[in-house]
This record gives structure tokens, C-alpha cells and sequence, in this order.
């Protein structure tokens, strides 16, 4: 009897930390990521400027949808992200899920103000790294700042 009282106090114990578990779309709204992102928000996007739309979903999810089309009829990519981590130093790391051919990501990225790079980019299934400390493997390249547009 005692040992189902002290499971029935673990659980209600745990269960207000549970309870206030943050879904990823609150976490990134919290960090303040929702909205759309560019190079240059005054100019249209193309492939040298691509939008990011952070879009929080029903199920507390977010969609992350590049565009680079001035137009922005049809996605370039399309992920959904999962599950997000809070870092120090402005930093955030997310898994996502791309909505077409499923591969998975595992992205960190810093924000300074209104303003984020990508820090690390790679691919889940085969370690693949797109971006490391800031800079694209195959070219030495820094990922580029994206700001906020509009309000």
C-alpha cells in the first residue's frame, strides 16, 4: 500500500511538469521565429534570396517552407518541425521533417535580435553535414543572415 501511495505522489508530482511542456510552436514563438524570414525582405525572393515562413501548426507543430520563386507559388522545400531545444547564447536546435520525402534534419541556429544563421545543418540518416560552424562544408562559405520582414 505504501508503495502505491509513493507512485501516486512521484506521478502527481510530475504530472504539472508535463502538463506545462512547451510544444514546439511555442518554443519558437517564444524565440521569437514565427513569421518570415529573408536576405533582403525588401527585395523578392530568388535563389540567391530565399524566404523562410516559420508557420506554427494545430497539433503545436511548425512548418518551415523556403521559397525561391518572386512569385512564392510553390515551395522550394517544405519540413515540419518536431521537437525544439532551447540552447545558451541565443541558440536553438530543432529537428525537422521534410513533408515530401521525409528525410530528417537536425538544424541549430543563433539568433542576434531580428536576425538568425544556421550553425549546423545534417542530415539524420547519413550524417551528411550542410552546414558546420556556420560555414557550408564545401565551399568555406558563411550561411547568410536572414532578417525578419514586416511586423
Amino acid at each position: 500500500m505504501l508503495r502505491v501511495a509513493v507512485l501516486a505522489a512521484a506521478l502527481a508530482l510530475a504530472l504539472p511538469s508535463a502538463a506545462h511542456a512547451q510544444s514546439p510552436r511555442d518554443v519558437m514563438r517564444d524565440f521569437g521565429m514565427l513569421g518570415t524570414w529573408a536576405r533582403d525582405c525588401s527585395k523578392p525572393s530568388d535563389r540567391t534570396n530565399f524566404y523562410a515562413m516559420y508557420v506554427g501548426t494545430a497539433n503545436g507543430n511548425v512548418r518551415r517552407t523556403h521559397y525561391n520563386t518572386p512569385d512564392r507559388s510553390s515551395a522550394y522545400s517544405e519540413y515540419i518541425i518536431t521537437r525544439v531545444n532551447r540552447l545558451p547564447a541565443n541558440q536553438l536546435s530543432y529537428q525537422q521533417e521534410g513533408s515530401v520525402d521525409r528525410d530528417q534534419m537536425d538544424v541549430i541556429l543563433v539568433k542576434d535580435g531580428n536576425r538568425y544563421k544556421v550553425l549546423s545543418s545534417s542530415v539524420r540518416a547519413t550524417g551528411e553535414m550542410l552546414v558546420k560552424d556556420g560555414k557550408y562544408p564545401q565551399d568555406g562559405a558563411e550561411s547568410p543572415w536572414q532578417s525578419k520582414c514586416g511586423g
